[in-house]
């Protein structure tokens, strides 16, 4: 009986380790490849890029570091909303029901471009940053162990940093205005002139 009761224990033990610890062995296994390939800097940014997406999808709801609140609709461009677009959110509804195009929906369809396009720069100018400061090791292990081990909150911790050396707004990148990059508000405001001109509302500057 006692026999039988160390050997329980004893495969019981092994499984536990084979649970913790396997993951982990293949997380370092993974990353000595990786590290050992001399990856292109492509390949490198998309690794680091990886750890980026892993790092976000392991964050508790609330937690991310993205767009959360909206500027108020059309006040960015030195409009009064409720003269911009004085139906508001009763013009969702009806876009919705009638499958039509008003003025304040494009406006929210653009404003919520805007907010996708700068949190896709943030995301980029944060995995830049990790890409500069980790070792190709480092970056393909934390990936890893982030998205396959029980550890996962440990590795986490290594980079829960980068975000907060990276400026929301300002990453020091030329504007791309054929790629929408840095000219966001242009584009919106644009816009918002469009509809003010067409409402005979006096075309503003922002401030």
């Amino acid at each position: 009986m006692a026999s039988i009761l160390r050997r329980t224990l004893l495969v019981g033990t092994l499984l536990i380790i084979g649970t913790v610890f396997g993951p982990l062995l293949i997380a370092v296994g993974g990353a000595a490849i990786v590290a050992n390939q001399g990856e292109h800097d492509l390949e490198r940014s998309n690794e680091a890029w990886a750890l980026v997406e892993a790092y976000g999808n392991e964050l508790r709801p609330g937690r991310l570091y993205l767009t959360i609140i909206p500027p108020p609709d059309g006040e960015e461009c030195g409009y009064d909303p409720s003269v911009l677009f004085p139906a508001g959110w009763d013009d969702i509804a009806k876009s919705h029901d009638e499958r039509s195009f008003t003025d304040y929906v494009g406006y929210y369809v653009l404003d919520h471009w805007r907010s996708e396009t700068r949190d896709a720069e943030y995301l980029s100018a944060i995995a830049q940053r990790i890409d500069d400061d980790l070792s190709d090791f480092e970056i393909a292990f934390l990936r890893r162990c982030i998205s396959s081990t029980l550890f996962s909150s440990v590795c986490m911790e290594r980079i829960s940093g980068f975000n907060d050396g990276v400026e929301r707004y300002d990453h020091d990148r030329k504007a791309s205005p054929l790629l929408g990059w840095g000219i966001e508000d242009e584009i919106v405001c644009t816009y918002a002139d469009g509809v003010a001109a067409r409402r005979g509302i006096p075309l503003k500057t922002p401030e």
